[in-house]
């Protein structure tokens, strides 16, 4: 006999607390494969297609487009055989819908697609939420700290607005009314806007910035990519762009100082600084909906040639907005190139949770002094925003001419593809 089982807005991340449906792939009444594409979903994070855990007839679509549903609420309802639904309970990917309501969410019903998973909210009975907690983290706040937030919630449970309304107003941050014209046209932010916004407050008001830079020849860097580049391409089907011929210098350099690696942690014990163990390269990456910071897993394991192909696929995930909860997480470090985009130079903002980030202007032709000449060379400026709670001038001094020596003199072996 069929079985009904409800699916729920998943819930990618654990800071993440509600998405929007942009759009439903397939339609109510479809005969519907596991792992099969059928909704288009939006977080503060991504957005992405949701594929279905089940096999089975999609008998009701109650989640409607551009409709904001919390984490864990019903959003369809699928019709599966007796034995599927066996196999989705082992799985602990579901329950019979056991509401009044058709479409109503079986207590406790959990789904898991291949982008993530989607749980019942946490036990009132819990004094922190898992989301809570990650977003303290994420703020530097303490435990003991959370404990004095006014809290809005159900049952005096703290929510992620207490939280952002505890860090704008503990910071003397109070907006001002705005007039707004009638001529002007407003737009309702998505909440990939709204959550770059979140962030960019709170590690203003939260991070005490500095910002060092240097000047770096790349000519040899430059020429020896313009050599290549068409060899390289025609044996690994990848574009061979300037970051992988940057890695070895960046990983050696912060190897050499790990501190720009690092992040300041703060709880009820004391004062630390947290150094990760491994290398994760964030790279800031803006599309037409925002920005994006997909991760590169320890890159210092990585081959120049593997670099370059992750690279080209987590590029492509984000300009197709295709990127997961993994490729969204784990930064221990962010590179940006707004050079991409013509600038020559940045001033950039620490994402919460870490010590820099550092910033490339545009590869541009400029003159240059070379002994007691001067000459045309292929020029770049960089910028390390950074965290002066955890590093002062002359560790990232250290940092950027560590940098700045490896690039300009590469070691053209660690190149061989």
């Amino acid at each position: 006999m069929p079985q009904k089982i409800s699916l729920t807005m998943p819930q990618p991340g654990e800071t993440i607390t509600e998405g929007t449906i942009v759009k439903w792939i397939v339609k109510q009444g479809d005969s519907i494969k596991e792992g099969q594409n059928i909704v288009e979903l939006e977080t503060e994070k991504a957005v992405f297609e949701y594929e279905s855990p089940y096999e089975g007839k999609l008998i009701e679509i109650s989640g409607k487009p551009n409709q904001k549903v919390p984490v864990g609420e019903t959003i369809a309802v699928f019709e599966v055989s007796d034995e599927k639904a066996k196999a989705y309970a082992l799985l602990g990917l579901g329950q019979k819908n056991s509401s009044k309501k058709s479409g109503g969410a079986a207590s406790g019903a959990r789904t898991l697609g291949r982008v993530g998973a989607s749980l019942a909210a946490p036990s009132k009975s819990m004094p922190l939420s898992p989301m809570v907690r990650a977003l303290l983290r994420e703020h530097n706040l303490s435990e003991d700290v959370a404990q004095n937030i006014p809290a809005s919630g159900p049952g005096g449970r703290l929510t992620k607005e207490d939280i952002l309304k505890y860090i704008s107003v503990g910071a003397g941050f109070k907006p001002a009314p705005t007039w707004v014209p009638e001529e002007v046209d407003l737009q309702p932010a998505s909440p990939i806007r709204m959550r770059i916004a979140e962030n960019m407050v709170a590690s203003k008001q939260s991070i005490p910035h500095a910002h060092t830079g240097l000047t770096v020849d790349m000519t040899l860097l430059v020429d020896y990519r313009n050599k290549n580049k068409t060899r390289f391409e025609k044996k690994h089907a990848v574009t061979l762009s300037v970051l992988p011929l940057m890695m070895p210098a960046l990983i050696s350099a912060i190897k050499e100082v790990p501190l720009v690696n690092s992040f300041f942690h703060e709880n009820a014990s004391g004062k630390y600084i947290g150094y990760f163990k491994k290398i994760n390269l964030g790279i800031a990456t803006g599309t037409e909906k925002g920005l994006f910071t997909p991760v590169l897993h320890d890159v210092g394991s990585l081959s120049m040639v593997d670099f370059a192909k992750k690279l080209k696929t987590l590029m492509e995930h984000a300009m197709n907005y295709k990127l997961t909860p993994k490729d969204l997480t784990g930064m221990t470090f962010t590179f940006n190139n707004y050079g991409f985009f013509g600038s020559t130079t940045g001033v950039q903002i620490v994402p919460p949770g870490h010590s820099s980030i550092l910033g490339m202007g545009k590869i541009e032709k400029r003159p240059w002094v070379i002994g007691d000449k001067i000459e045309v060379r292929h020029l770049a400026d960089f910028v390390l925003a950074f965290d002066h709670r955890v590093l002062d001038g002359r560790d990232v001094g250290l940092f950027l001419n560590a940098f700045k020596k490896a690039l300009e003199n590469p070691d053209f072996k660690k190149w061989e593809f």
